[in-house]
């Protein structure tokens, strides 16, 4: 039970400490907001209510702080994906096809399949100067995922080396400088546009990897919230501070078209010097008020200092009876890479990004060149879909614990429910959005639908990684995010080659049934293969015994 402190206030319940460490593996999830186990949630009666000197201090100031740093991330990321659309030469691109489209027209379609998509309909307010292809947009789009997929473990181990303040707050600077430098890049030519996103790439993966943490895949990393926050405050504050990411794409959705319909700085570049500068100011507040653990912060008050202190007071420790963190060759490597639980998360992940990165890249292109919308009206409502998707990874939590505690599910019966929920209804909207002709309001209804039920893999497939292998979780979701950004450097890239030259509700057509082939083909899948008991090589009384037959063996 919880230890009375001296002066009568109530010390964390170390005992559930231990799990809350456990869940640290799969922070990058969980600091999103999704839903954890039930039975990893921590009551504050068994944990102790916070005193009201501890209601709120800088630990809440600092995860603030986070916020804006996700937003400015994400800020950062997803800008292009609007602001192309006035950086390219749309009615030069228009004509340049237009002689194919006429002979290679679709005539099963009800509707004709350049009526939204014709030269003399479309309402784009501004062309830009980029004589840029198809593919070549595509490239451009996916090219940041070039860089992020290399540096996830790197950064983590710099984290871990160095402080999770300077990696995040630097990843975080460098990639907003960069930013100042991508008209430049653009006017240069479009193979330096590339490089400056790899580069940017680079400097996000390493900012995201220092908000993980990860005990077992880059050896104890610590994360600056789990350094700062306690135990039973990590289902509120680090959804507080995730949440900047969906705000984030929000944001940049909707200032992305303002600004470069606007004659700010020159319409299209301002939207860079605009989050360049965003980074900037945040940086510099960042460096003055956080610290990577309480004891280096120069602000904090002792008794706030004290409590977190004693709150996280037991080292990080792995489920092994023996306290030490397995090594990358002590895992049983052929086991978790022929399971098929696991796959049934990989599965599930890759189809999830796929969707996701397709559709935060090339949504805004499918608003202009098929539906016809200007720059304002695209970044407006580009971000619905998104606004949709945070309200319901809001509420996603609280709906699986109702379908387990009060409706009496089973926890495997919940996972595959939310989780093939969020691929199968989805991949019907994705394929009606093909079939509805040039209608905006329509178009706008489906896809957020769609993107919205997503958040639902809330409750499946991410927290299903620690249902399986809660000893082994941060290793599963390394492997599974590293798969799971190959979509975020194809995905863009398929899209654009496949309306290269008919850039129509027909053409867009293919892409959303590749989208939607992929859903199912997850739903199915996930069904069949996925489940919510610790897997056989994940218990710990299995290593124990394995290491006592060896032992014996030796001797």
């Amino acid at each position: 039970m919880s230890e009375v402190l001296s002066d009568g206030k109530k010390n964390c319940d170390f005992e559930y400490e231990a799990k809350y460490f456990d869940v640290v593996n799969l922070q990058v999830r969980q600091l999103e907001g999704f839903a954890m186990p039930k039975e990893l949630e921590i009551s504050e009666k068994q944990n102790g209510m916070l005193d009201a000197e501890y209601g709120f201090g800088w630990r809440h100031i600092i995860a603030f702080l986070g916020t804006f740093g996700f937003m400015t991330n994400y800020l950062i990321i997803f800008n292009l994906s609007v602001t192309i659309v006035s950086m390219v030469n749309n009615t030069a691109l228009e004509d340049q096809s237009w002689e194919r489209l006429e002979k290679i027209r679709n005539e099963t379609l009800p509707f004709s399949p350049s009526l939204c998509a014709a030269p003399n309909q479309t309402t784009v307010d501004k062309d830009g100067p980029f004589l840029w292809s198809r593919t070549q947009m595509g490239i451009v789009l996916g090219s940041f995922y070039y860089g992020y997929i290399w540096t996830q473990m790197p950064g983590g181990l710099l984290s871990a080396k160095f402080g999770g303040k300077w990696i995040f707050g630097l990843g975080t600077f460098l990639a907003g400088v960069l930013t100042f430098f991508v008209p430049l890049a653009a006017a240069a030519g479009v193979e330096y546009l590339i490089a400056i996103r790899v580069l940017q790439g680079l400097s996000e993966a390493i900012f995201i990897i220092s908000k993980a943490k990860d005990k077992y895949y880059l050896q104890q990393f610590r994360a600056i919230l789990a350094q700062w926050v306690p135990p039973h405050e990590r289902t509120k504050i680090p959804t507080l501070t995730i949440s900047g990411c969906s705000f984030g794409i929000v944001i940049a959705f909707i200032t992305s078209g303002l600004l470069a319909d606007s004659n700010f700085l020159g319409g299209w570049p301002s939207v860079f010097y605009v989050c360049g500068l965003i980074s900037c100011i945040w940086f510099a507040v960042w460096v003055i008020f956080v610290s990577s653990n309480p004891a280096g912060h120069r602000f904090i008050r002792d008794a706030e200092k004290d409590y977190i202190a004693k709150c996280l007071s037991r080292d990080l420790k792995s489920r092994n009876q023996d306290g030490k963190v397995p090594g990358m060759m002590d895992l049983p490597w052929k086991a978790i890479i022929t399971s098929t639980a696991v796959w049934a998360v990989f599965i599930s992940h890759f189809t999830f990004n796929w969707c996701n990165y397709t559709l935060l890249t090339s949504l805004p292109t499918y608003f202009n060149t098929v539906l016809g919308l200007n720059l304002r009206a695209n970044g407006l409502l580009s971000a619905i879909p998104y606004v949709a998707q945070t309200v319901v990874q809001i509420v996603v939590g609280p709906v699986a614990d109702t379908l387990r505690s009060k409706c009496g599910l089973k926890t495997e019966l919940v996972r595959k429910l939310l989780d093939c929920s969020a691929h199968f209804f989805p991949g019907i909207c994705i394929i009606a959005v093909g079939h509805i002709g040039c209608d905006t309001t329509a178009a706008i209804a489906l896809l957020s639908t769609a993107v919205g039920l997503t958040g639902l893999t809330g409750g499946g497939f991410f927290v299903n990684l620690f249902d399986i292998s809660p000893q082994y979780a941060g290793v599963i979701f390394g492997m599974s995010n590293t798969l799971a950004t190959i979509p975020g450097i194809a995905g863009p890239y398929l899209t654009q080659t496949l309306i290269r030259d008919e850039p129509t509700v027909a053409s867009w057509q293919i892409v959303f049934y590749i989208a939607a082939s992929l859903y199912f083909f997850s739903t199915i899948f996930y069904m069949i293969f996925a489940k919510a008991s610790i897997q056989w090589w994940a218990d710990p009384q299995y290593e124990k015994k394995k290491k006592s037959t060896s032992a014996k063996e030796r001797f």
